[in-house]
């Protein structure tokens, strides 16, 4: 079950991931609407013969939108957590004989920030 990565820049395909998930969701993104055209063709053209096909294209186009819904939020949580991690390197930096409690009370800060963020998600 070896995976190669030769085209892992799909335009649809979020921040290069190489999960399943995300594989399988960007190929349902490029080629959904083509598949679910082609099987509403056949479904049309054999009757309930096709339904099966249309019935599995649809299903993957609607598992597609929910998996890409419940995902987002991850990625907000992750923006969240990098922008509080990067303003406490910001005041480090600025502040590099600041006191233990003054940067205990950044850090508390920013997680309270973080924490409304992920709240209003």
């Amino acid at each position: 079950m070896a995976s190669s990565s030769t085209t892992s820049s799909t335009a649809a395909a979020p921040a290069a991931s190489d999960s399943l998930p995300d594989k399988i969701a960007g190929f349902v993104d490029k080629n959904g609407d083509t598949l679910q055209q082609m099987a509403l063709l056949a479904y049309l053209k054999r009757g309930e013969q096709a339904q099966p096909f249309l019935e599995a294209v649809t299903t993957a186009k609607v598992a597609v939108d929910l998996y890409r819904r419940v995902s987002a939020p991850d990625a907000g949580i992750e923006a969240a957590r990098a922008e509080a991690i990067l303003n406490v390197s910001k005041y480090v930096k600025a502040h590099p004989r600041a006191r233990p409690s003054e940067l205990q009370q950044v850090v508390e800060q920013e997680v309270e920030a973080f924490k409304n963020k992920i709240r209003n998600l």
